[in-house]
């Protein structure tokens, strides 16, 4: 069984400091805000593709606006796949770009780089790795052949990131179910997987991957489920990617933020400033990524 998201950085303090690993809760009953509050703080890497790039920008708000000291750094190439990633990894290619989202004046950005530079470094607390799932906008894909591909190159990739960073808190990042009809760049192959079959695949292989590899889960395709079945429309920008002004980037910031802090994002003030996102919206967004969280670990 997977373990309680809420408690991930917790357990990762707590074994570091070795004391027993539990998850306990305030006066009021809520899962207790996670004391991240050091000279050190906490280091998360995301590695991926445009799926974990266009969100952070929203997550540093909502964890600055909450006092929490977490940098997150993303070692991305758009588009990538699991399969590339673990190709790359063999190689030594340089096909990353190497960002730190801290402040606007203090942001690293380097590029380009290898993974092996991304995991040495820095002492890592938590990496999330990520599937781009395009094989479910073809015809005659294999969802047998999908699952146990996704799941061998996931605990290849988990392996050779233990190889760098055994101490790290591994996380697999659960992507979104795309628009019906979405297109990748100039191909005239649309999306062919029903949203809701797509949805129901990418939940299934990462709760394989996340179980057999020991590792937590950031339940961002079911908040974008539940937000869609809540009258939220469109998420994306462009069919794929999760939008700004529509909330899809807020929405995958609210679920991160629940993750690494064990707070609710329900009711958080903060919003963003580059776009007007309404009351509510916000809220709508806030209770779907709430939901996902509890629906995947309760309290």
């Amino acid at each position: 069984m997977m373990k309680r998201i809420s408690c991930f950085i917790l357990v990762l303090l707590m074994s570091l400091q070795a004391f027993p690993v539990g998850c306990t809760a305030d006066a009021d009953g809520n899962r207790r805000v996670i004391p991240l509050a050091s000279d050190k703080g906490i280091n998360v890497l995301v590695i991926g593709n445009s799926f974990c790039t266009g969100w952070q920008d929203e997550l540093r708000g909502m964890l600055l606006s909450a006092g929490v000291k977490v940098t997150f750094w993303t070692a991305a190439h758009g588009g990538s796949s699991l399969s590339q990633h673990w190709e790359w990894a063999q190689s030594g290619a340089k096909e990353y770009r190497l960002r730190s989202y801290r402040s606007p004046d203090r942001n690293v950005n380097r590029y380009p780089v290898s993974l092996e530079y991304c995991l040495s470094g820095k002492e890592w607390d938590v990496i999330s790795i990520q599937e781009a799932y395009f094989p479910l906008t073809q015809p005659g894909y294999d969802e047998a052949e999908l699952s146990r591909s996704t799941k061998e190159l996931a605990s290849a990739m988990y392996a050779y990131i233990r190889s760098y960073c055994p101490r790290a808190t591994l996380v697999w990042h659960q992507t979104w179910a795309l628009e019906v009809g979405w297109k990748r760049g100039q191909s005239s192959v649309q999306t062919q997987a029903d949203q809701d079959d797509m949805y129901r695949m990418i939940r299934a292989f990462g709760d394989e991957v996340a179980a057999e590899n020991g590792a937590y889960l950031v339940p961002t395709g079911t908040a974008f489920q539940i937000a869609r079945a809540n009258g939220s429309g469109d998420l994306s920008r462009d069919g794929c990617h999760d939008g700004a002004e529509n909330g899809g980037q807020y929405l995958n910031a609210c679920v991160w933020f629940e993750c690494v802090t064990g707070q609710s994002c329900v009711g958080n003030t903060w919003r963003p400033e580059k776009y007007t996102l309404s009351e509510e919206r916000a809220a709508l967004l806030q209770n779907a990524a709430h939901a996902a969280v509890e629906e995947y670990y309760g309290r």
